[in-house]
């Protein structure tokens, strides 16, 4: 929507109410002092609500600039638990696959998120909230999983494998509610993984 600059709509009020008030001051002297404070009251009621007006316009951008943030950021997240669990097929063991994940930036990633969110609040912020601790259970188990010294049975190898998948669909599930696969990406199969949640 198209807005007068408020520079613009400053100079001009600022204008006429000077003139009105001088012209009332030489048309009706002995009533001065009451014209001066009603063009003073009018003009501090307007710079207040231009005040105003601006300060909503500027919230309203930065709101808008965390929102498209916030996407963004979710997007890249989603993507990357989705090349995370698309890559469990290329290892035999689930430790292998554990030592291969890289999750220092994911990880920075779903704390933008989750902190964004909170600010913007609303549903996204329920969203990434789920999405942070289904991160943050996965990556209890990756690590357990690539830890050297965890002796573990191949059968709990595998379920605990198992589980951080599940978490890391489940906190790709809960990004899609803020950033929604677009047109060209290509979602993980249906019921491949198992969700924990």
């Amino acid at each position: 929507m198209w807005r007068v600059p408020f520079s613009l709509m400053v100079g001009p009020v600022v204008l006429a109410l000077a003139g009105i008030g001088i012209g009332l001051v030489f048309q009706a002297p002995a009533h001065a002092d009451v014209w001066v404070t009603a063009i003073a009251t009018a003009a501090l009621t307007y710079f207040a609500w231009t005040e105003a007006l601006r300060n909503r316009e500027q919230d309203e951008a930065r709101e808008a600039g965390m929102r498209h943030r916030l996407e963004s950021v979710a997007r890249l997240a989603r993507r990357s638990c989705d090349a995370t669990i698309a890559a469990d097929g290329y290892y035999a063991m689930g430790r292998e696959w554990a030592k291969a994940v890289r999750f220092g930036p994911l990880q920075e990633q779903f704390l933008e998120v989750r902190t964004l969110a909170a600010q913007l609040g609303g549903g996204r912020a329920d969203a990434a909230t789920r999405a942070f601790e289904a991160f943050l259970s996965a990556a209890d188990r990756v690590n357990l999983l690539a830890d050297a010294r965890a002796a573990m049975s191949l059968a709990d190898s595998a379920a605990r494998r198992h589980e951080a998948l599940g978490y890391l669909r489940d906190a790709a599930d809960a990004l899609h509610e803020i950033a929604p696969r677009l047109g060209d990406e290509h979602p993980l199969p249906a019921g491949e993984i198992p969700t924990v949640g």
